[in-house]
């Protein structure tokens, strides 16, 4: 046998240490992962159906969501308006209202009088005008 040098000797033992060494067995793990797979025809026919599907309830939902558009412009709309009448009664501080009034012609005194029903006020007092006048009174110097 050859003499083994002190460097290789030292190689060589460190050589069989590692050859000491268990080398784990493989390691093996599954795992998924998104990846390009063709379809087959009954994948497509339910696919082609789910979009017909969902293209039909798409179209009501848009009609659906049209009309609410509508229905909220319309509503806005009404509440903008309701806004400006408040802000302008406030304004003015008054209201117009349906009140119920009374009218008095008394033709011996050739006056007209129109009162407030409400406060007793008086809206107009005056003459008769011709417009309201009569030619004659029925049943008398005829």
């Amino acid at each position: 046998m050859k003499k083994i040098g002190p460097l290789v000797k030292k190689e060589m033992s460190t050589l069989k240490k590692k050859s000491k060494v268990k080398v784990p067995d493989p390691k093996r793990w599954e795992f998924t992962q998104l990846l390009p797979c063709f379809l087959n025809k009954k994948e497509i026919c339910e696919l082609g159906e789910r979009m017909a599907e969902n293209y039909r309830n798409l179209s009501v939902k848009e009609e659906l969501f049209a009309q609410a558009a509508r229905q909220a412009k319309t509503d806005l709309g009404q509440i903008q308006a309701e806004i400006a009448s408040a802000a302008e009664k406030i304004g003015a501080m008054k209201e117009f209202r349906l009140i119920k009034c009374s009218g008095v012609i008394d033709y011996a005194k050739d006056t007209r009088t129109i009162r407030r029903c409400d406060t007793g006020e008086i809206l107009e007092s005056g003459k008769i005008p011709e417009s309201e006048r009569q030619l004659s009174v029925p049943g008398v110097g005829q």
